[in-house]
């Protein structure tokens, strides 16, 4: 029965793969380390890591300095500096829309998330109310039905569909405090 076993190949480890992958062709020469070639390599690495912290730093709002991390932590830490940032656009925008509306209509807006929902003109074609969403891509036109709990959004300019659930309940808590 001419089933012989093969020499079983020793895992690589992570390290050994990224030496053949990556390593070995920039620092050695005919086979054997280079000084100059490491030396090369490890200064660009230095320049490396010292930018790609600055970066890291910048884009989480000073939460992450090391690059030490994973992606997906910087990622969030960017996402929540963003949304802060949004938060407080959105704040002097309320702000503006309160000193332009002046003391009418005590209750006329929600913020929710990064949503900024307030009330737009009454209308008499239909029993909802008007709304204007702000989000980060715009200011859109829509209508609130409470009895039927239902969002209309204007259909030459609708609210991106991922925005929409956030907009109900901001909607939704703003007609709640309006009764």
């Amino acid at each position: 029965m001419g089933n012989k076993s093969q020499p079983r190949k020793k895992p690589v480890t992570y390290a050994q793969h990224q030496w053949e992958r990556v390593w070995k062709g920039l620092v050695t020469t005919k086979g054997r380390l280079d000084k100059a070639k490491v030396m090369q390599e490890l200064a660009d690495f230095s320049i490396l890591m010292e930018e790609a912290g600055k970066v890291y730093y910048h884009v989480s709002g000073g939460q992450i300095s090391t690059v030490r991390v994973m992606a997906e932590t910087v990622i969030n830490a960017a996402t929540e500096a963003d949304n802060d940032a949004l938060k407080e656009i959105l704040v002097d925008e309320k702000a503006k829309w309160e000193s332009e509306r002046g003391a009418r209509d005590p209750v006329v807006e929600r913020l929710e998330d990064v949503c900024y929902v307030r009330l737009g003109n009454p209308t008499l074609a239909f029993e909802g109310r008007h709304i204007l969403v702000t989000i980060p891509g715009g200011t859109y036109s829509a209508a609130w039905c409470s009895t039927t709990d239902q969002l209309f959004v204007d259909d030459e300019a609708p609210l991106p569909a991922d925005w929409i659930d956030t907009a109900k309940e901001a909607a939704r808590a703003l007609l709640s405090e309006e009764r």
